[in-house]
Formats: C-alpha cells, structure tokens, sequence
C-alpha cells in the first residue's frame, strides 16, 4: 500500500484485543449525498455494488435522520456532506503511517453553566412525561497540523477500539474510535450492541474490578441501558422476522483504555424482503445517541443543541460483497477541516442524572484524543526448583492473566503451558529464575542468571530521592515499559544497597524495584496498601492472605516507629533489612538488635 488509504475499517475478533482492518485504497467510484432525497437511491446503488461484489465505505452523518423519517428533528448539514461513499473491488492490507502531525488538547467549547442550563430543559421535559431519555452533546476543538492518516494510526495503537474508522472524503477527514457496534448483518442475521452506562478506568486490578462491578449493579446505568435496548429492540422488530429479536449478555461492561461501558447485545433474523434502505430506515439513528422515544428526543436534542453533529453521532461501515455490512456508532469521532479538529462528547440524561456527574462524564469521553502510545509487554518471573517445578506458577499466571484483561489483551494460557512444559528439559537440575514475557499472542522465555537469596547477613535498602504517581496503571503491572523506579536498583548498587524502598507523591512507602516490604509496627507486620501504588506481589499476597499480614499506609515519619523491616519476593523469599540510607549517604534506619 503505497500510499494512504481513503477508508479503514476496524472490526473485532474471537481474540481479545485482536483486531482486524479493512482498507480501501484505489476506489472505483466516489460521491457525496447533499441531498435527503437522493440518500434512498445512493443506498440502492450500494447494494448493487455489493451484488456485484465491491466493497463500498460509507460515511453518514446524524444530519441524514430525516432522510429516514421527517419526523425526526436534526439542524442543517454544516460542513459534514449528509452521506461519502467510495466502492473498491478489492481491499487492501493496512499498512500504518508515521508521518509528522500534531493535535493539541482539546478545548470544550460549552460552558459548564450553559450545559446545565440544557441539561436542566432536558429534566424538565423527563419529568413532564415527554420523554425517558436524551443523549446531549458538546464539542470540543483541538488545533491539527500534519498526515491526518497519521494521526488516525497513532491514535488507533493508544486508543484501540473494535469499530474505528478512517475516512479521506477530499475536503476534511473523518477520524472514529467508536467502541459501539450499530448494526451488523451476517447471514441474514442483524446484530447491535447499544451501548449505555460509563465509568472511568482505575490504576490497579482491585480498583479497576470494583469500578467494573459498581458500573454494572448501578441502578441508574442500567436503567439507561435497558432503555436503549428496548428501543433497538422495536427498531429491529420493524425488519425482523416475528420472534426472532433476542437480548444476549444484558448490560455486561467492557473495558476500554479510558473507561468502562456498559454493553448489551440485540440480535434478531432479518425479513428476506427488508432492503438496505429500510434496515437504516428502521434503526438510524442509534437510540443511544438520540434517547428514548427517539422522535421526539431529536426535538428537544435539536433545542438545546446549537451546531449540526455531523459524523458525529451518525454511522461510519463498509458493506461487503454479497450482502453483510459492519457499521459503528460515530463516537469517540473527530472531524478535521484543515488545521480543525473538531470533536462530540456526550452523555444520556435520565431522571436522575445530575448536572456536575455528567459534565464530568462528557470531560471523561474526550481524554482519548491526549493519549499516548505505551508499546510495552506484559512478563512474569518465577523460580524453578528441580524436581517439583515452577514455584507459584498458577499465582503468576493469575497475574498475568488479569494484566492482560486490564489492558485488552489476549492471554494464550495452553501456549504459555506447553512452552513451559518444553523449558524444563532445558533447566536441568539447577534452581534458575525463568522470565516469561508476552507481547500480543507472542510467548517467550529468558533464564535470569542472579542472586537467588538475598544477602545473608541483611538486606541494604536506599530510598531515592524519585517519588512515584500512585496513579501511574505501571505500578500495578509488571510491564517492559518500566517507569523509574527500576532504574534505581543500578543506582543502590553503586552506593552500596541491595534494593530500593520507594516513597510515593503522598510520602507513603511503596515497594521496592524486585520487591514488596512489610513493616513491623507496635508488634504488628504491615504492608503497604495496592492503592499507595505497587505490584500485587505473589510473596505479598501470601503474606497478606496466609501470614495475617495487615494492609495499611506506612510513612516516612513512622521511620523512628518501627522495629523491623523485610523485603521479600517469590523468588528470593524474605530478607531482613539491616539498614536504610538516602541517596546523600545518610542513614535513616538500622535494625535493632532485639527485633525477632
């Protein structure tokens, strides 16, 4: 692909985190729908093309609604067309770009005072019985300059997303990173996954799980959700064949890198007699971004609403040859015109939303444009012992396996254990430490050659001068990307310490680089809490779980209070500390004498 493509498409796969991108790069043919009443004839030119066997990109922006219903209320296009399509014969592999571009952070263009004052009209008409639901919008603008597709593939990589899309329709570009699934037909069967309820992602597995678990039981969330879905259920029930609309895994949560959203899935047997037209007719737009019932929610989104949604909002798909079709709902989207990005945010207001929660959901939504790439792996490290294995290898697994679910990962656990099973005829019978590292779907093994206990007449410790973001997700993965605190350990040994022992932001202890720690405090052992900022070691996780090792915050003043102290990690075990210094040479702590 030798140059860049006028159309990507993102789909997901039966593996997490896996996906798989269409691209067109060489179109047959390419028009603008301008018009309402030619976006019926542009949908049976579409699938005539598909007949054919083309494939045909489309972009349709919220603007078209009333192309399908005059009823529903939108504003005048701006400078979105109301539909782009472009046909290609064949598609093409995707090949990323690198070349210069800069988006800088977005700036919203509501105030917080005049979005509640929509949000307030908006209550007023839920309480009044007009409607259930509406979904309000703002934009926000960032400044751009250099490769749109560039910045489509930079984005792609930090903010994967199962139905992303890039579109090049000549005079702007249309950028989506939309994780909700409008309609899908595979087989005469019609499939969508509105999408209802957010939560933002936490640093740590225990922080993330419980935010995952909170969105999931909200009463509010899922009364949202159910809403949506019962509102695409009577969308597809219109061209469906009777009984076949079924709801499957209802108001489940996905994890995506920002948040957490909540997700049902609608399915039902398309009627042989229903034509592109009228599956579009019947469900456009998406009941999650309009509300509930959508009529007239449009009215009063169109009331409160001061600019047209554009791409926003709409649709953006590919139709393949024969019939099926893959279209997202245009969220997370950004349009560029010229050195303009312009970008929706949103939220579904019901009864009881409040005014300060949903500006602040909206603000959530926009943080994927200022992400960055964290190309990194996931690794584990155990100890072998001849003759019985893998020490705590399904505690490391376990691990490993959450850090894949935390950051949208595919876990081959059979590959893992086959090749691990391969390795022991490579260690003999001495004791190693073996490193697994996992990028992707990709396994691979490492023998360590280090120290296997720590130094037998007590450990050295320097606490640096570097204090660690408790909110840094690095600190609760064993991740390549290694934020400072491992480049520290080097530093320790050239003044003469065996390991560090980290202060957070909040001048609470931590953990070290290869280590947890405990404390004993008024005859009490301690370790510090996961929420001051460190790995859930499999040595502290017995400690904690086995050993009635209490969990707490520890520090730098409770120096003078405490009468012992040990590291300890899997492979290692446990090493009493002996001293702490600073990084000027100072002592801060020496084991006393009388400690057990």
């Amino acid at each position: 692909m030798s140059k860049s493509p006028v159309f990507v498409f993102t789909a997901p796969t039966e593996s997490r985190g896996v996906f798989r991108r269409i691209a067109l790069v060489n179109p047959v043919a390419q028009w603008i729908v301008s018009r309402l009443s030619d976006l019926r004839d542009s949908f049976e030119r579409v699938a005539a093309y598909q007949k054919s066997g083309y494939y045909v990109a489309m972009v349709l922006s919220y603007e078209a609604a009333r192309a399908f219903d005059h009823a529903l209320a939108t504003h005048l296009p701006g400078q979105t067309p109301l539909a782009w399509f472009a046909v290609s014969k064949e598609t093409s592999q995707f090949e990323p770009a690198s070349k210069p571009f800069t988006l800088s952070a977005p700036t919203v263009a509501a105030e917080k005072s005049s979005y509640t004052e929509s949000l307030k009209s908006v209550l007023s008409h839920i309480r009044a019985g007009d409607i259930y639901q509406a979904n309000i919008t703002i934009r926000a603008h960032c400044d751009f300059s250099g490769d749109p597709f560039s910045a489509y593939c930079y984005l792609s990589e930090a903010v994967p997303m199962p139905y992303s899309a890039y579109a090049d329709l000549g005079h702007m570009q249309v950028l989506s990173f939309s994780p909700e699934l409008f309609l899908e037909l595979k087989n005469d069967t019609l499939i969508s996954k509105p999408m209802k309820g957010t939560a933002p992602r936490e640093p740590s597995w225990d922080e993330d799980e419980q935010a995952r678990i909170a969105l999931q039981q909200s009463e509010k969330d899922r009364a949202e959700n159910t809403m949506i879905v019962d509102l695409m259920r009577n969308d597809l029930g219109r061209i469906c064949e009777m009984g076949s609309i079924q709801v499957r895994e209802m108001c489940s949560v996905e994890r995506y890198p920002t948040v957490h959203q909540m997700i049902t899935t609608v399915v039902g047997k398309k009627k042989p007699d229903a034509s592109l037209f009228d599956i579009f007719r019947a469900a456009f737009p998406a009941g999650s971004i309009t509300g509930a019932p959508k009529v007239r929610a449009s009215q009063i989104i169109k009331n409160v609403e001061f600019t047209p949604r554009g791409a926003y909002c709409g649709s953006i798909g590919m139709f393949f040859p024969g019939g099926d079709f893959v279209c997202n709902v245009a969220i997370r989207t950004l349009e560029l015109n010229g050195s303009v990005a312009t970008i929706g945010i949103g939220s579904g207001i019901v009864a009881d939303s409040d005014p300060d929660k949903e500006w602040e959901e909206s603000l959530l939504k926009v943080k994927f444009v200022s992400s960055k790439i964290h190309d990194f792996g996931l690794y584990e490290a155990f100890r072998f012992v001849p003759g019985s294995g893998y020490r705590n290898l399904e505690d490391h697994l376990s691990r490993l396996e959450r850090s894949c679910i935390y950051f949208g990962r595919p876990f081959p656990r059979d590959k893992i254990l086959c090749k691990l099973e391969q390795l022991k005829n490579e260690l003999g019978d001495k004791p190693n430490r073996v490193r697994l590292d996992l990028n992707g779907e990709e396994v691979s093994f490492k023998l360590i050659p280090e120290e296997l206990a720590w130094p037998a007449d007590g450990v050295t410790v320097l606490i640096p001068d570097v204090r660690l973001d408790p909110d840094d997700p690095r600190l609760y993965h064993k991740t390549t990307d290694r934020p400072e605190k491992y480049l520290f350990r080097s530093k320790a040994k050239e003044l003469g310490a065996d390991e560090c022992l980290f202060l957070n932001t909040r001048g609470e202890f931590t953990e070290g680089s290869i280590s947890n720690v405990k404390f004993k405090l008024a005859g009490k052992w301690v370790t510090p809490k996961l929420t001051c900022g460190l790995l859930p070691g499999v040595w502290r996780d017995h400690q904690v779980h086995e050993d009635g090792v209490a969990e707490g915050v520890v520090t730098f003043e409770d120096l003078k209070k405490i009468e012992a102290l040990c590291m300890g990690n899997s492979v290692r075990g446990e090493g009493s500390v002996k001293k702490i210094i600073l990084e000027d040479g100072s002592i801060v702590y020496k084991e006393r004498a009388s400690a057990p």
